[in-house]
């Protein structure tokens, strides 16, 4: 009896080991890892860990830290022992915005997976840290690593219209290279950066993290928007400024790869809603609307109508008012003391020209004579006059 206890006992100690070397190898070996750290380019000082992971992608609890070496985001470390070939690397930082052409007023952090059985140079990035949730799941389900990997990079891919064989791997992507691939990782920086605080940042890579991991969709309403509404809000010439000037100051003339045509194809394929239009009521503070009016109305001219328009939350609209006398002897007037935020508008005239910013805009208009009369109204990005939105035109018939 007591023999064959002894021998239970052998048995199930083996199956532990045999577990355990399934889980990973205990034998160390020495890696030398180096990458770039990037949302825009993590500064100098800026911190790195490098942590060990499992078969499963679970932390062993071996960490590894260092800092950024320059202000491109350059890292390398030597001779680090580690038992497994699967990496997370964190970088924590600040970071140069290619957006607002400044650095960050806070800290971000960004991750990258990776195994360092088949590469040594492992940068982070936007694109790594976003597949993260996703990557875990799918092998949570059974997936090896690198299948898993290749589908969680495809479905990210998809969501932004991009195809999928047009990007290997996400870690091999550098904001300072001119291949091609690596405007596909500007693009994605600047949507999702769009005009956000790093805390509204934060918030929004959490969210999608959350939503991508579990299907590889982003169902969430919300952060569909969020994403069309800073794809329409870029201003991808200044984002061109910004990088060149920023690697100008590092000693770098760089050329920027072509990302604008991905922020395009992502606006004008994917049917999210923006919540980023202007709206206009049927009826204002002083009578009718005259911009919800359709086009071949006819209009009273005993009212009194208003020029009413609804913005949504962002700042970074405007829309331009322009009204044009068609045919006949009308001419209107409006009352400045009850313009609410309109600028620029002529009391009276044959011509109205205005512009309103920011918030909800309303005024009183009234008319003399007959005759037809048209309305424009154009809606821009702040500071791109040149390049608007949107723009709309009604032709009315006063009697």
């Amino acid at each position: 009896m007591k023999t064959k206890i002894i021998l239970l006992g052998l048995l199930i100690g083996i199956g532990i080991l045999y577990s355990c070397s399934e889980e990973f190898d205990n034998s160390i070996n020495k890696y030398s890892i180096s990458g770039v750290a990037q949302k825009g380019p993590y500064v100098k000082g800026s911190q790195i860990e490098i942590s060990e992971l499992t078969e499963s992608l679970t932390q062993t609890g071996r960490n590894f830290n260092l800092e950024l070496k320059n202000d491109l985001g350059e890292f390398d470390v030597a001779d680090i022992e580690l038992k497994s070939t699967k990496i997370e690397i964190t970088a924590d930082g600040f970071y140069f915005n290619e957006v607002l052409g400044s650095l960050s007023q806070s800290r971000l952090m960004l991750k990258s997976l990776s195994d360092i059985s088949v590469k040594r140079s492992v940068n982070v990035n936007i694109m790594t840290h976003l597949i993260i949730d996703r990557l875990k799941t799918l092998i949570k389900k059974g997936e090896n690593y690198d299948t898993a990997k290749i589908l969680a990079q495809n479905e990210l891919l998809a969501i932004f219209q991009i195809r999928t064989d047009t990007v290997r791997d996400f870690e091999n992507l550098n904001l300072s290279s001119q291949d091609s691939e690596n405007g596909i990782l500007i693009a994605l920086s600047c949507i999702i950066q769009g005009r956000n605080t790093v805390a509204e940042l934060s918030k929004l890579l959490a969210d999608f993290k959350e939503d991508f991991g579990d299907n590889g969709k982003i169902d969430n309403a919300n952060i569909q928007s969020e994403l069309i509404n800073n794809a329409k809000l870029l201003d991808t010439s200044s984002v061109r400024i910004n990088m060149e000037k920023y690697y100008n100051t590092l000693g770098l003339s760089i050329k920027i790869p072509a990302f604008e045509k991905h922020i395009t194809t992502f606006i004008d394929s994917f049917d999210f809603e923006t919540t980023l239009d202007i709206s206009y009521p049927i009826k204002g503070d002083f009578g009718d609307n005259l911009l919800a009016k359709e086009s071949n109305t006819e209009i009273n001219k005993a009212q009194t109508y208003s020029f009413s328009a609804i913005f949504p939350s962002e700042i970074e609209l405007l829309i331009k008012l322009k009204m044009n006398k068609i045919d006949g002897n009308v001419t209107w007037a409006t009352e400045e003391t009850k313009q609410t935020n309109w600028f620029g508008v002529p009391t009276n005239g044959n011509e109205i020209k205005g512009m309103a910013v920011g918030k909800n805009a309303d005024m009183p208009i009234t008319f003399t004579g007959t005759g037809i009369i048209e309305v424009q109204v154009e809606t821009f990005k702040m500071g791109v006059v040149d390049e608007y939105l949107e723009t709309k035109k009604i032709v009315l018939t006063i009697k």
